[in-house]
């Protein structure tokens, strides 16, 4: 019976010490670098536009640097209108607890700005994936746009 209980105790101390090195570990384990290679997205969601609410997704794929730049393409669809593939660049902003801020700007193949948005995200599964939802999107001539977007990355190979 004592053997029992020792293995109990001993069991639960090491799981506890286990889970608080794991959590600490999590603290504090995310920067720029976390994001550094190759992501592959997909972005669904509604838009309002000036007719009423339209249905959006998009997928692309971008490249981040070390310093939190990103550039890549993309092509989207809203209210079933397909775009011609786009042109993403902006900014990304890590913070030590995973949160993620990002600026983005898309442009057609001639270089024309269509829309500047707004992400915050969070990483999670070992930096390998990540989720986003926009707070801000706006045209070119400063009128903004709600809705709801999700936005959701994997990282590639």
């Amino acid at each position: 019976m004592k053997r029992n209980i020792l293995g109990r105790i001993f069991s639960t101390a090491f799981l506890l010490s286990f889970a608080a090195v794991m959590s600490a570990q999590d603290e504090g384990s995310c920067s720029n670098a976390s994001l550094a290679g190759q992501w592959r997205y997909t972005v669904t969601g509604t838009v309002i536009l000036p007719t009423g609410a339209a249905p959006m997704a998009v997928v692309g794929k971008a490249g981040f640097d070390d310093p939190g730049n990103f550039s890549g393409w993309q092509t989207s669809s809203v209210g079933g209108r397909i775009s011609t593939p786009e042109i993403v660049n902006g900014t990304s902003t890590v913070k030590s607890d995973c949160t993620v801020l990002f600026t983005a700007n898309t442009y057609d193949r001639s270089g024309n700005l269509l829309r500047k948005a707004i992400w915050v995200a969070l990483i999670d599964d070992n930096a390998t994936e990540y989720r986003a939802i926009a707070t801000s999107l706006t045209l070119p001539d400063g009128t903004g746009r709600t809705g709801d977007h999700r936005r959701e990355w994997k990282k590639a190979g």
